[in-house]
């Protein structure tokens, strides 16, 4: 009987095994971060997009905001060099991101306007800013670039 109960608590460590396994992956992707302040927002999409992790970098971006195919490939090609938060008014901020073509010595500055909602920010497509009238506190700190 007792080989039984052996073979019994076997079968059942490696049950409870298999499940405990199948619960550690997550395949939604990593949680947003939350707290983030306008520059670590652009910093934390730009570290997404550089390890091939887009659906966690699209945590960060605001609805019906999809991200730009020519500017993933930009981020992807690039080392960020600095991140600043240039203004912050509301619930508007506007950073700038200055990055290094891979291979080349060509920098490039890239302006991000970002919308505070719920406590959290996210970055907004720079079409949606100047076409959307809700965005004029946006268009005046981008236009004081």
């Amino acid at each position: 009987m007792s080989k039984f109960k052996l073979h019994i608590t076997t079968v059942v460590m490696v049950l409870v095994s298999i499940f405990a396994l199948a619960g550690c992956g997550d395949s939604a992707g990593a949680p947003r971060i939350n707290g983030l302040a306008p520059d670590a927002v652009v910093r934390t999409v730009f570290n997404e997009v550089q390890t091939n992790h887009l659906s966690d970098a699209k945590e960060y971006l605001a609805p019906n905001t999809t991200g730009d195919n020519s500017s993933i490939q930009a981020m992807k090609n690039s080392n960020l060099i600095s991140v600043k938060t240039l203004a912050n008014q509301g619930d508007y901020a506007v950073v700038v991101a200055t990055m290094q073509q891979q291979n080349s010595t060509n920098f490039s500055v890239k302006p991000v306007g970002l919308e505070k909602i719920n406590g959290e920010w996210y970055i907004l497509d720079l079409n949606n800013i100047y076409n959307n009238a809700k965005y004029s506190v946006l268009q005046k700190l981008l236009g004081n670039i």
